[in-house]
């Protein structure tokens, strides 16, 4: 091939790909599609296994712009690497209530104010502070959360809010490589004890390296690359997902073992109450409705904590099922659109649910937006 016709074909590929390039921009701006921003820093900004007790949280005041398909939020941390306002460890006023849970409590893809701790806070006139986090977080590290922070701040009762998809396999090390961080629970003679597969020295902290992070800036920055990679990253996940399952088929090791976390979060709360809150996905509600299922975990986790708390399990699903029944709106307007997370909807029900569960002045209508 002569180097004439090697350039035509050379201008040829630069042109295509610059009117690729420009209709992805064009769908981007319209909101056809959106940009994903990937990591362009050595070590995790927000999300890393940072802490000893429990590991995974946000370093002290950060803070982090985190964009997806369908949210672009922008996240803060106070003082203590909560995602939360600055809060005092002493209080003189009302009462004041600490919030444990994973991504749907910290609130993920949901701005400030639209959070189910923010919106409680807002219609209540009480506290809730709230100590969820991202990064698969199971019940033993809310345990160990609790223990080693959120029990330094004066409060009245601890809210628990436990998600059967993934907080099962949380709890057990063979969900997760042997060298993340996260702590776990064991049996031994004197009861239980908690162990972790690997010092914190020798934890794995997610480095990227110069290679990977200039990958990513340069696919922050054309946009047709990142359009590209986003499907084909969501494929390989699907592949290579483990075996979660929600309400269904979880085992009574795995009910007892989630139970003895919370016996145990409960001694160290002690005499404060702890309220077990159950989070139903958008397949738990559309199956409750369509195929009438009817799931016996709640009861199955409330009579594994019976003999030794008194802590009360409500079940979230039935509170979603009825405010779709009553309001008549879809369920998938509970839940972002392309993320099984709440929605800031979803927040609103949720809010206006333990409002209810906890004997609270409800003075806040949800609406759907």
């Amino acid at each position: 091939m002569s180097s004439r016709k090697i350039w035509l074909a050379v201008v040829t590929s630069v042109v295509a790909a610059l009117g690729v390039e420009a209709v992805s921009r064009v769908l981007v701006a319209r909101g056809s599609r959106a940009v994903k921003l990937y990591r362009t820093t050595p070590l995790p900004t927000f999300w890393s296994d940072i802490d000893r007790a429990f590991g995974v949280w946000h370093p002290a005041n950060a803070s982090f712009r985190h964009a997806e398909r369908c949210w672009d939020v922008t996240y803060h941390a106070n003082s203590y690497g909560a995602r939360d306002v600055e809060r005092s460890r002493h209080s003189t006023g009302g009462r004041r209530h600490v919030v444990l849970g994973d991504s749907f409590i910290e609130g993920l893809a949901v701005p400030d104010g639209d959070r189910l701790t923010d919106r409680l806070n807002a219609s209540t006139d009480e506290e809730f502070l709230n100590f969820g986090t991202s990064g698969d977080f199971g019940t033993v590290q809310e345990l160990m959360l609790y223990r080693s922070l959120a029990s330094s701040f004066d409060h009245s009762d601890v809210l628990l809010f436990v998600l059967p998809l993934n907080d099962f396999s949380d709890n057990d090390p063979k969900y997760s490589p042997p060298t993340r961080y996260r702590p776990y629970l064991r049996l031994n003679e004197r009861g239980t004890e908690i162990y972790y597969t690997v010092k914190f020295e020798d934890r794995n902290r997610n480095e990227l390296g110069p290679l990977g992070r200039a990958w990513n800036a340069l696919n922050n920055h054309v946009y047709l690359l990142n359009l590209v990679r986003q499907p084909i990253e969501r494929r390989m996940r699907r592949d290579v997902d483990r075996p979660y399952t929600s309400y269904t088929n979880h085992t009574p090791d795995e009910i007892e073992m989630m139970a003895a976390a919370i016996r145990e979060l409960a001694r160290a709360a002690h005499p404060r109450r702890v309220h077990v809150f159950m989070i139903p996905l958008s397949v738990d509600v559309d199956g409750y409705i369509t195929k009438e299922e009817r799931y016996p975990i709640a009861g199955q986790l409330q009579k594994a904590l019976a003999s030794a708390t008194s802590d009360d399990v409500v079940d979230l699903l039935a509170d979603f099922v009825n405010y779709a029944a009553v309001h008549r709106v879809p369920t998938s307007s509970f839940y972002l659109p392309c993320d099984g997370h709440w929605s800031s909807f979803g927040n609103a029900v949720a809010a206006e649910a333990v409002e209810r569960h906890l004997h609270l002045s409800t003075r806040l209508e949800p609406q759907p937006n």
